[in-house]
């Protein structure tokens, strides 16, 4: 039984294979139901009929939410609600009903009025309409439903009234439109009480959101978030603002698969305020475990044990064996590049790209471990290392630096901010020799280590990279707000990337102690004699005849 039904009324409605049963239940003052109370009545209806009478006598000086209870809905459940007793100083009414299951419906008692969704609501004029709505369960299995209930006056500002493309003549929800790289959070424009025709623009928005815990997709959280997002004293204590960036009535989220991010939005004028319906999102289609993980084909399994490989030899060999980071870092840099070309420029399915980037990687790993051969200058080996390094603390720059910096929005500013920090980078690693190349090592190496345990264990520290990816190829994501979660994974993560980092500093030189910075790489070596330079330790010594 869920923990936040004991701090509710709950109604629980069963089905009965010899019969139909109907409900009606009255919510007055003076009645309670306990909990796991089930009321049953005969009937020949054809679905449930449930029919639910709400008080609204409480004041909204301090709060604007003036009821709010949970309910069990059975599959296929139709309930009418009606709002009685309103207070006469309200303007309007907002009703809004939130669900974990995908397919709620809420409707007056015309078509226009139809809302589907989790997180849906309703306009009512408190003094010129019928005060009675519709909630039906569309899905194949019961579920806890929250309804509730807001009161404004009439210096409030009314929620989606100057709405201009929803089919609900005023539609109070927040919706959210999922996309594969990002997700839009998107509101009717609000109307002020003194602009019925909307001719002004005077109403401020303000959006703020709040991530839960990451992959937890349990009903006890899920409600728990919209509980902390419905009223203005919690948006204000548990939310964060999402600044404005381009559009006033949407924000653009960078998408962080399987987060739970919960968004409110607060129109607000010098007299007045009210909030639209918050809403909520996992960054995933759907809320299950099976399709909110990261792990969920055979290509994914084989690209994290390979990427776990290849960084563990680079964090702790890197230096030490000089044609494995020379290889291992020219195919990751070079799949990584053509891959983004390929989407920047051609339209192939994923697999296609990812398929061809590869071999392209490899081709041009091969070149670049052999010109090492040619040109035996240290140069060749440290080259690729060091932008690597470079294009990751520029990655992290992008990553922690704050949305609200408008002006890295405009391509032309970021990347040449961007590749401004990754050619500095480069430049101090270049001059620093041996400390340089171990360095870059251990640290690109670690780095690639971690995000493949990240993607088995679901953080999101992947995305300091997967973000750079984004924004050189997805189009428009430059308006999109990071917001990146900062929570227990991701700190463990830090402190794990940090300690394989220094492990595999320690190790580099304690296998590299007393020997030169670069294998010497005389122009009268062998080919052979080179390769066995390339391998620290391995080199045997030649004695001159005396």
């Amino acid at each position: 039984m869920f923990s936040v039904m004991k701090l509710f009324t709950m109604i629980l409605f069963i089905f009965s294979a010899s019969s139909e049963i109907s409900y009606v239940v009255n919510y007055t003052n003076g009645t309670t139901f306990q909990e796991g109370q089930v009321l049953t009545l005969s009937s020949s209806s054809d679905y449930y009929d449930v029919n639910i009478t709400i008080p609204l006598s409480k004041p909204t000086y301090m709060n604007k939410e003036i009821s709010s209870d949970f309910i069990f809905l059975a599959t296929t459940m139709i309930i009418k609600v009606t709002l009685v007793d309103i207070d006469p100083e309200l303007s309007f009414l907002i009703a809004q009903v939130h669900a974990k299951i995908d397919k709620v419906e809420i409707y007056k008692s015309f078509k226009k009025t139809r809302v589907i969704g989790q997180n849906v609501g309703l306009y009512f004029d408190a003094k010129n309409e019928k005060h009675v709505f519709y909630i039906l369960n569309r899905n194949c299995e019961g579920g806890l439903f929250y309804v509730s209930v807001h009161g404004y006056g009439p210096k409030d500002p009314i929620p989606g009234g100057c709405n201009l493309e929803s089919k609900i003549p005023i539609p109070p929800s927040t919706d959210i439109r999922l996309s594969n790289n990002y997700y839009n959070v998107e509101i009717a424009p609000p109307m002020a009480p003194y602009d019925p025709n909307c001719l002004e623009n005077d109403v401020f928005i303000t959006f703020y959101m709040l991530y839960q815990s990451e992959l937890d997709y349990t009903t006890e959280v899920y409600f728990d978030g919209i509980r902390r997002m419905i009223n203005y004293e919690n948006i204000t204590k548990n939310g964060i603002v999402v600044p404005f960036i381009f559009w006033n009535t949407r924000r653009m989220m960078s998408r962080y698969h399987g987060t739970n991010a919960v968004f409110a939005a607060v129109a607000s004028t010098a007299d007045g305020y009210s909030i639209y319906v918050p809403a909520q999102t996992y960054g995933c289609v759907n809320t299950s475990d099976q399709f909110c993980v990261y792990l969920g084909d055979i290509r994914t399994i084989i690209f994290v044990l390979f990427l776990m490989a290849i960084s563990f030899l680079i964090c702790f060999g890197g230096h030490r064996y000089v044609h494995i980071e020379m290889f291992s870092q020219g195919l990751m840099t070079s799949t990584f590049v053509c891959f983004v070309i390929m989407t920047a420029t051609t339209s192939e399915s994923y697999d296609i790209k990812l398929l061809i980037s590869f071999i392209f990687g490899l081709v041009f790993a091969s070149v670049w471990s052999m010109a090492w051969l040619v040109w035996r200058s240290p140069i060749t080996i440290m080259l690729i290392p060091a932008f690597n390094c470079g294009f990751l603390v520029a990655g992290i720059m992008y990553y922690v630096v704050p949305s609200s910096m408008i002006y890295l929005g405009v391509d032309f500013n970021f990347w040449s901010l961007f590749f401004l920090v990754l050619l500095l980078v480069a430049m101090v690693i270049l001059s620093t020799s041996k400390f340089g190349n171990i360095l870059s090592c251990a640290f690109f190496g670690s780095y690639g280590f971690v995000v493949a345990g990240d993607m088995l264990l679901g953080s999101n520290f992947k995305y300091i990279v997967v973000n750079v990816l984004r924004r050189a190829t997805v189009p428009n994501f430059n308006k999109a707000v990071l917001f990146p979660p900062f929570q227990t994974g991701e700190k463990v993560m830090i402190a794990v990337w940090v300690l394989i980092a220094l492990a595999g500093m320690a190790v580099q030189y304690w296998f590299t102690r007393g020997q030169t910075s670069f294998p010497m790489c005389a122009p009268q070596l062998t080919m052979r004699e080179a390769v066995n330079v390339a391998m620290y330790g391995t080199v045997e010594r030649r004695i001159a005849p005396r």
